[in-house]
């Protein structure tokens, strides 16, 4: 499993519903074995959420890869080529 950090998090009106963006360190095998061990231990970490947050329905939550900080990345790495390339 790589490293993993929860971005942000949506949830629905009626809050029944939470898609938790999660950004991944690691190339795209990492990645995939990131998002299915999350989304295998999900019951478990809605568990430990129900616990932790008193609401009446705990949202069922729905793990989704955030990849903006690899296209930042990639946008930065871009511009410095074509500003070496203009000077």
């Amino acid at each position: 499993m790589g490293f993993a950090t929860v971005t942000r998090c949506e949830v629905t009106q009626d809050l029944m519903f939470c898609k938790v963006f999660v950004s991944i360190i690691g190339d795209r095998h990492v990645a995939r074995q990131t998002m299915d061990a999350l989304k295998s231990a999900s019951g478990f970490i809605r568990g430990e959420l129900g616990a932790a947050v008193a609401l009446r329905h705990t949202p069922e939550l729905t793990f989704v890869e955030d990849r903006t900080t690899e296209r930042a990345i990639a946008l930065s790495k871009t511009l410095e080529k074509a500003q070496v390339i203009d000077e």
